[in-house]
């Protein structure tokens, strides 16, 4: 348990730094609120692996994944995660290109209606995808894990959204950080 409690303080502790990280200038003054601009993309990416490994250590436990069962779980998770993550790029570039082509002043009815068409077979992929998934998650998981499966990624984001609000709030009090909006009562 002391292991994971120190594993838990070093995730939180690297979310805090690479956060504070992207709000210093150079020479190590805070930015000006006017200038609070995202963290640059090596420090994203870190921070989304970290988030990442939060994630999988935090389902193993709210899951009470066995040794055997993680061994077999993740490795369907983690294939099911890069498809997923796959269809939503796919799904964002059709919807930016759906944003140009709606606030164009041309007419691009062809190419909306492909587009259109697209996202709809997108989205099929994705339940198709999901339904891969569950199919396979049921030949490791108990009904009761499933069950907590479902529950989990709902409770993971508001815990990680706790987190940012908190680092947030932690950072205006010290004057780094503008608050962007009040803080939302959490669910």
């Amino acid at each position: 348990m002391l292991r994971n409690s120190k594993r838990w303080l070093f995730l939180i502790a690297t979310i805090t730094v690479l956060l504070f990280a992207s709000s210093f200038a150079q020479g190590g003054r805070p930015q000006e609120p006017t200038q609070d601009l995202p963290p640059p993309p090596e420090v994203r990416e870190e921070l989304r692996r970290n988030i990442e490994n939060m994630r999988i250590w935090k389902m193993t436990q709210f899951l009470e994944l066995s040794t055997e069962q993680s061994s077999k779980f993740f490795p369907i998770f983690n294939e099911f995660q890069g498809k997923r993550e796959k269809l939503e790029e796919e799904r964002g570039e059709m919807m930016r290109r759906l944003g140009e082509l709606v606030e164009s002043e041309a007419e691009h009815e062809s190419e909306i209606r492909r587009l259109m068409s697209g996202l709809v077979k997108n989205r099929e992929r994705m339940v198709s995808r999901q339904d891969e998934f569950w199919r396979e998650a049921e030949k490791v998981l108990s009904l009761k894990q499933q069950a907590k499966l479902v529950l989990f990624e709902k409770h993971f984001k508001r815990e990680i959204r706790g987190m940012i609000e908190d680092i947030k709030m932690r950072r205006f009090r010290q004057g780094l950080y503008p608050p962007a909006a009040p803080p939302r009562e959490r669910r």
